[in-house]
C-alpha cells in the first residue's frame, strides 16, 4: 500500500532538517514561556514531513508532525504558537475523546477551543486551516 510513495529528494531532506531545527527551537522557547506545556513538549517526538496531504501540523498524542514547508513560512512567534496549539490538543486529550464523533467537525471544534484559550494567554493566533475563519 505504501510502496508507491517516493522518498524525499535532497532539497526536501534539507528542508525537513531545517524545519526540525526550527521546531526544536520553538519547543525550547515554549518551555521557558509555559513550563507545564513545555515539559510535555520535551517528551514528544517531533517529525517534519514534506507530504502535501498534511498542510499544517497534527498530533497523535505522542508525536507532533509538522509540514516542513508550512513551518518554514511562519515567524518564530507563529512557530511557538503552532507548537503550543498541538500540545494543548494533547493536554485536553482530544485524540482520545473524539469517540464516534465526525472527525472533521470534532477537529474544527477542538481547534477553536485551543485557539481561544491561547488567544486568552496572549498568543497571536494564526488560522491553521480555512475552516477556522468560517467558524468564528
Amino acid at each position: 500500500m505504501f510502496n508507491n510513495f517516493r522518498k524525499p529528494n535532497t532539497e526536501e531532506l534539507e528542508l525537513k532538517k531545517a524545519a526540525l531545527s526550527e521546531a526544536e527551537s520553538a519547543r525550547a522557547q515554549l518551555l521557558v514561556r509555559q513550563p507545564f506545556v513545555g515539559m510535555l513538549a520535551m517528551r514528544m517526538e517531533l517529525i517534519t514531513v514534506v507530504d502535501s496531504r498534511m498542510p499544517t501540523a497534527c498530533t497523535d498524542g505522542s508525536t507532533i508532525y509538522f509540514s516542513a514547508p508550512f513551518l518554514m513560512e511562519l515567524s518564530n512567534e507563529q512557530r511557538i504558537f503552532l507548537m503550543a496549539h498541538e500540545l494543548w490538543h494533547c493536554v485536553f486529550l482530544h485524540f482520545k475523546r473524539k469517540g464516534n464523533r465526525d472527525h472533521q467537525r470534532f477537529n474544527y471544534a477542538t481547534d477553536l477551543e485551543v485557539n481561544f484559550m491561547l488567544q486568552e494567554q496572549g498568543f497571536d493566533v494564526i488560522e491553521l486551516l480555512p475552516h477556522q475563519k468560517e467558524w468564528r
